[in-house]
């Protein structure tokens, strides 16, 4: 069986409980200006996260 291109890009991270917990009451807090969602799934939430803390660091290091 393969593998989908889309699935190919994509890859299982664990997070701890607590840290879902507070991310569920993140996305109910997150609506628009239309009052819809800003957020389609947990992963798109952290998936921001990661960036903007990749960023906050490539920007502290390119400072050093």
């Amino acid at each position: 069986m393969r593998m989908s291109q889309n699935q190919d890009k994509w890859t299982t991270v664990r997070v701890p409980t607590e840290l879902l917990k507070a991310i569920d009451e993140f996305m109910k807090s997150q609506i628009d200006e239309f009052g819809l969602p800003k957020y389609r799934s947990k992963s798109d939430v952290v998936t921001e996260a990661i960036k903007e803390f990749l960023k906050k660091h490539r920007e502290k290091e390119a400072g050093s």
